[in-house]
Formats: C-alpha cells, sequence, structure tokens
C-alpha cells in the first residue's frame, strides 16, 4: 500500500530508460538525498544517504528501482529516520550500511564477551526423526525459543527485520523501530558475520543473519536419517 500523498508509486515502465525521469532523478539527488547506483552480485543497486546541514551516517542500499524512486520524490520520506520507517513498515528488503570501524578504535564500541557467546550458541535446525507426528506443542515451543533467541540477540532481530519477505512477516511482531535506526551491532564492524561493500578504499558494513538463523525463524527441522532431510513450520527464505 502506498502512502496517501504519494503520486509516484508506483511510476512508469521502464522509467529508468526514460530521458526526462534520469534528469528527474538527478536534480533530485542534489536536494534531500545523495543516491550512488552500483553493481551487487551482477545486478544494479543503489546507496542513499542523507544530504543537508547535518547529513547522516548511514547508507540505505536498495536493489527495487521502484523504492529508491518514491524515497526521491516522496516529499514525506526526507529524512533518514523517515525512509527507515516507510521500508520496514512495507515490509521492503534493504540495508542500513555505515562505514566500518577501524580496528584501532575497537575499544571504544566493543561491548564484549556476552554477545559472543550468545551468537555461538545451537540455534537450529531442530532435529525430529521420520515419522514424527508434530503438535501444537512443537509450534508453541519453537515459537517460544525463536522469540526468546531474537529478543537476546538485537543483532539477529535487526537483520531479520531488514531482510522482507518470509522473514520479515514472521519477526514483524518483534519491530521496533528506534532499535533499528541504532545501525549495525559491533558483530557488523569486528566478525565475519556481516554484509560488506566496497566504496573505493572505504569499506561499509551491516548485519545479515547466519544460515542457522535462518532455519530457527522459519521452525526448520531436519531428519539425520534422511541425509538431513528438511521440513519447517514456514516456507524458507530460499522460496518465499
Amino acid at each position: 500500500k502506498a502512502p496517501l500523498n504519494s503520486v509516484t508509486y508506483p511510476p512508469g515502465h521502464m522509467w529508468l530508460f526514460n530521458t526526462f525521469a534520469r534528469g528527474e532523478l538527478h536534480r533530485r539527488k542534489t536536494g534531500r538525498w545523495y543516491y550512488r547506483r552500483i553493481d551487487y552480485c551482477n545486478k544494479s543497486a543503489w546507496l542513499l544517504a542523507e544530504c543537508g546541514d547535518s547529513p547522516s551516517s548511514w547508507f540505505i542500499f536498495l536493489t527495487d528501482p521502484l523504492f529508491v524512486w518514491e524515497i526521491l520524490c516522496n516529499p514525506v520520506v526526507c529524512t533518514t529516520d523517515s525512509a527507515v520507517s516507510w521500508l520496514v513498515h512495507m515490509a521492503v528488503p534493504f540495508k542500513m550500511f555505515a562505514p566500518r570501524i577501524r580496528q584501532e578504535e575497537r575499544h571504544l564500541y566493543y561491548t564484549g564477551p556476552s554477545e559472543q557467546s550468545r551468537i555461538r550458541e545451537p540455534k537450529g535446525p531442530f532435529v525430529r526423526p521420520k515419522g514424527y507426528l508434530y503438535s501444537t506443542r512443537d509450534y508453541d515451543r519453537y515459537v517460544d525459543i525463536r522469540d526468546s533467541y531474537l529478543l537476546d540477540n538485537p543483532r539477529a532481530l535487526r537483520a531479520a527485520l531488514l531482510t522482507g519477505g518470509i522473514i520479515w512477516r514472521i519477526v514483524v511482531h518483534l519491530l521496533d523501530v528506534d532499535f533499528l535506526l541504532r545501525g549495525p551491532s559491533t558483530w557488523a564492524h569486528f566478525t565475519d558475520v556481516r554484509e560488506q561493500l566496497w566504496l573505493g578504499r572505504n569499506a561499509i558494513v551491516d548485519d545479515v543473519l547466519a544460515p542457522d538463523e535462518i532455519g530457527l525463524i522459519c521452525g526448520a527441522y531436519i531428519d539425520p536419517d534422511s541425509d538431513n532431510a528438511m521440513s519447517s513450520w514456514w516456507p524458507t527464505a530460499q522460496h518465499w
């Protein structure tokens, strides 16, 4: 559902190849937003950053040009905070990249071993033998374990909310926009559990879900006696 004040959603077909659209985009980027097209996994993607007297240090990363156009043209979505709030309520997959903290500054930001110990706990998928009959008790236990893990690991919850799709739908009841605006966790800066892009010689990073965390969120079960055949309460992110 588009905002009530939107006059550009969705834009005309093939707008990226329209001369007027390119000129309009160039004009608007000099106002509220700076934008840059990059190559990402052999496809086009866009980085948006807020301009102005107090520019944000975040880069909003999008792969859908329709939402790039909406942010650039919608007068209400004029700040990083409002853009993030709008995108996450629309279930749009996006990232909030931040410049990676240098190793020599690590002591100023590192939160200690508590978060490190949590991320290495077994997270799923659950194990059930072939022919097991599931019940509501199994589902309730899955929900308790899933929500407890996400609440104890803000890094994983934040990454899930930015993922969009079925992952977003499963965890949206835990949404807290103010929490999202805190930016990437220390894990994104100092471990390999992250998404990283390079802008010239500078790296920008954001949180990402580990495969086991995706399995936990979707409620995946494996059967070790059937070549680890998998079933789940929800469709996996690869299928939805």
